[in-house]
């Protein structure tokens, strides 16, 4: 919080505070698994299954396994710790870093701050409506049993 950017947006902004002392831990946490020199980073097993896909030579993208389908997903993220894998990579060598800036020289999506402003419970959707539809109809894997609670 001492830097001269971080005190002036707090001058403005004094509600601000809390939040920003919620994500510079999240930022300090995610930081924290990248130990310096030539150590290993200390992901948890999803945030290991990653790949750099160089398909797009302007862009890299980090693209992680998605757990249900197997299949490297560019929607998947782990917050900062994907912010600071960019980095890793690119330490490894396996693009610049200057192919993560957007036109103009300012960073791009994959960096920044990223503070958690809500959280929303997809099973509580239903409850604001009347009618729920579509929302357990695509779930042909479940037996009649399970069809039958649900339908109760």
């Amino acid at each position: 919080r001492g830097h001269t950017d971080t005190r002036n947006l707090l001058k403005v902004f004094p509600n601000l505070k809390y939040l920003l002392d919620v994500e510079l831990q999240r930022i300090l946490d995610a930081v924290s698994l990248f130990p310096s020199g030539s150590q290993q980073p200390m992901f948890s097993p999803d945030e290991a299954r990653y790949q750099v896909d160089r398909t797009d030579p302007v862009t890299p993208r980090i693209l992680y396994t998605d757990k249900a389908t197997g299949v490297p997903s560019i929607s998947a993220s782990f917050g900062y710790v994907t912010s600071f894998t960019y980095f890793y990579e690119a330490e490894r060598g396996h693009f610049d870093l200057n192919q993560l800036r957007d036109v103009g020289g300012v960073a791009s999506s994959v960096i920044g701050v990223e503070p958690v402003c809500g959280v929303l419970s997809y099973s509580e959707i239903p409850s604001f409506y009347t009618f729920s539809l579509g929302m357990t109809g695509t779930l042909d894997c479940l037996t009649d049993t399970q069809n039958d609670l649900l339908r109760e």
